[in-house]
């Protein structure tokens, strides 16, 4: 019986020694390897997901347009019909010539308009992205923010494909592709036919183009009313100062190390001999890593550790895209933004001023470390308004914003959640960008 409780006793003993050996002197790749899992191989279907389009629009070639959530069922048809298209274009010697077809011609023709709303695809990062053996696209160094699919029925069945720079009007390449396009075809005719299916207009082809510098698409028949009805509530979630260093712990390899400064009420910095953590308690966080090694960094490799970083972290659960990428001696700053319920995610001008920062999320990459990390960390929950909602047209807002937009051009028009440094709650908003300013009208009217 003693010898039973010796060897129990010397189990534990050396159970005891693991624990504290794992909590005090575990390596940095130990930590890096079990839990962020930063420099794990490229996975094939992370790849796929590098390009994801911020936006899906259907033309339904009648100069009527709807913008597919990714939410409803259906899109997986237009999903599984675009990866299909691409990985015919990526990877084959399918060839691009100069399209002879003008913008309106092709904006008014049935088809699928994927819309990047970043720099992120241009050619010159396909190979690295893709792998991509079409030598035809990258060699011709075609920039392009926007893809369209054109599938056709009958004799000629395939799908053509053109690629343009919405900012340059007389950039615009083409392919034809031998392929089945009946069922995504018929799903476009389907969808034109739901009664719930929102309309929208392309401004090229409206008496508001001219106080556009490009084409934009922009809601004009609700028929699916509930979506004017959502709100959306965001919620700091450091309430107080446990929050807050539970949150500030997941940094760190060995959290009980950290040293503390509090700088102020609203403002504490966390840190160790290799990376800092400053967190305002007013939702903002700023992770900063030091590094002394030199490894150059692919753009694949850096979007996947920037993007495992982030999914690691927590209140990301609503939907994040790549807003902006841009390589400098820092290394790779990708951007992110949000998206909420489908629906873009913007904030106002002083909130950007108040933390330095462009977007939601910034990530640098750096010799395959994420070396800074910035954002605003927000709970988001739903619910319904208690009233209902009257829409106010596109129309209805640049009549109110003339006077204001004093002649310039809009770049941007769009329904979005904004978020205005006094409010804890939000709901759809049109959000009008011009060159200098960002402008805000709730859709039920009011700023």
């Amino acid at each position: 019986m003693n010898k039973i409780k010796t060897v129990l006793i010397f189990i534990l003993l050396i159970l005891f020694i693991y624990q504290v050996y794992s909590i005090w002197f575990v390596t940095a790749e130990t930590i890096r390897t079990s839990f962020w899992s930063f420099l794990s191989p490229n996975k094939e279907g992370e790849k796929k997901n590098l390009v994801t389009p911020n936006k899906i629009i259907v033309s339904f070639g009648n100069k009527q347009y709807t913008v597919v959530k990714s939410t409803i069922m259906e899109s997986k048809i237009i999903e599984d019909y675009i990866e299909a298209i691409y990985d015919k274009i990526l990877k084959s010697n399918v060839k691009f010539a100069t399209a002879t077809e003008t913008l309106d011609t092709i904006y008014a023709m049935k088809s699928i308009i994927l819309s990047y709303d970043t720099e992120h695809i241009d050619s010159k990062y396909l190979y690295d992205l893709f792998l991509v053996s079409n030598k035809n696209i990258v060699n011709r160094n075609i920039h392009f923010d926007t893809v369209i699919i054109r599938p056709i029925t009958g004799v000629s069945n395939g799908t053509e494909v053109y690629l343009l720079n919405s900012k340059v009007a007389d950039s615009i390449y083409k392919t034809f592709i031998n392929d089945d396009t009946t069922e995504v075809y018929g799903f476009i005719e389907e969808l034109r036919g739901l009664s719930q299916t929102n309309i929208y207009i392309c401004t090229l082809f409206d008496a508001v183009a001219k106080f556009f510098s490009v084409p934009r698409f922009l809601l004009a028949f609700v028929n699916d009313a509930s979506f004017l009805e959502t709100q959306a509530t965001l919620t700091n979630p450091f309430t107080d100062s446990d929050a807050v260093e539970e949150y500030a712990n997941r940094f760190f390899e060995n959290p009980r190390a950290k040293w503390k400064i509090n700088k102020n009420q609203n403002n504490v910095i966390y840190g160790d001999a290799e990376r800092s953590v400053k967190i305002e308690l007013g939702g903002y966080v700023e992770y900063t890593e030091r590094i002394d090694k030199n490894i150059d960094t692919t753009l694949t490799s850096a979007i996947t550790i920037a993007n495992r970083f982030l999914t690691a972290d927590d209140y990301t659960n609503n939907e994040f895209y790549i807003s902006q990428i841009r390589k400098n001696d820092r290394g790779w700053k990708i951007n992110y933004n949000y998206k909420i319920d489908d629906f873009e995610y913007v904030l106002s001008e002083k909130l950007k001023e108040q933390y330095a920062i462009e977007s939601p999320i910034e990530v640098i990459v750096l010799s395959n470390e994420v070396v800074s990390y910035r954002r605003l960390v927000r709970s988001i929950s739903f619910g319904m308004k208690p009233e209902a909602i009257s829409f106010s047209s596109y129309i209805d807002v640049l009549e109110n914003l003339f006077v204001d937009l004093d002649g310039q051009l809009i770049e941007d028009m769009l329904l979005a959640y904004y978020e205005a440094e006094d409010e804890v709650e939000t709901s759809l908003s049109w959000i009008v960008k011009t060159k200098e300013k960002i402008f805000s009208r709730k859709i039920g009217g009011g700023e």
